[in-house]
């Protein structure tokens, strides 16, 4: 599973001010999302997961919370 970066908006992949296009819309009701591990806001620059769910479709985490969560909650590999 690879992680997205949050685009900066004005961004050649993103316009600066209001347009009609589908994926510029979308990031800008992303951006300042509030991590669900953290509660901090996923900032333009920052790597991200989206994490979907019926409670929230567009639910988001950092990168780095994710992974740390994730190397926290799993089990060592037995030794060989």
């Amino acid at each position: 599973m690879a992680s997205l970066i949050m685009p900066t908006l004005g961004e050649p992949d993103t316009c600066n001010g209001p347009c009609e296009h589908t994926d510029c819309a979308h990031w800008r009701a992303v951006v300042g999302s509030p991590c669900a591990i953290c509660g901090a806001p996923v900032e333009a620059g920052e790597a991200f997961y989206f994490v979907h769910n019926a409670q929230n479709p567009e639910q988001v985490e950092h990168a780095t919370c994710y992974q740390d969560w994730l190397f926290e909650n799993t089990p060592a590999c037995p030794p060989a």
